[in-house]
């Protein structure tokens, strides 16, 4: 890291050239409307961030089935591997039920109360072994009110959160 001073200070950081494929896939994945105008959707789980965006791709499509395996990858949720295909980082919560609380329906909840979309699970398709292999998803849109929005922002400053 190396800092230039002057009335115009400027910071340079260099990266080891292992994590230039990870950095690269990040930024790949970083959605452009978050790079651009990131307080507008007002989410904070990065799982959230991710879906949000998938979704709004199929709100005309009203429903959209997909497979768990298409999901995890939607959300970030898969192996990181180097440039010879060597795993670094195993893909975390691999068990549907971890998957679904602390990704999926944190995902859910905050989208229908902030963002402009109402996105419902509406079936899951299971094997005859009872795991999961599809999941559909009815998507909508909704109106924001000011109230909502309101509440929010009171809610925020209660406590103790910076409002953007």
């Amino acid at each position: 890291m190396h800092l230039k001073e002057g009335p115009d200070p400027e910071v340079y950081v260099a990266f080891n050239p292992r994590f230039e494929r990870i950095w690269l896939e990040s930024r790949k994945r970083l959605p452009e409307y978050m790079e651009q105008k990131p307080a507008n959707t007002k989410l904070r789980s990065q799982y959230s961030i991710r879906f949000y965006d998938w979704s709004k791709k199929y709100v005309e499509a009203k429903t959209k089935t997909i497979s768990p395996e298409e999901l995890h990858r939607v959300l970030g949720l898969e192996s990181v591997k180097d440039a010879e295909g060597n795993v670094i980082h195993e893909a975390p919560m691999p068990v549907w039920a971890n998957f679904q609380q602390r990704a999926l329906n944190v995902a859910l909840v905050e989208i229908n109360a902030k963002t402009d979309l109402k996105i419902k699970l509406a079936s899951l398709e299971r094997s005859k072994h009872r795991r999961v292999v599809a999941l559909s998803f009815a998507i909508k849109t909704q109106a924001i009110s000011r109230e909502r929005n309101a509440a929010e922002v009171s809610g925020s400053r209660r406590r103790g959160d910076v409002s953007p």
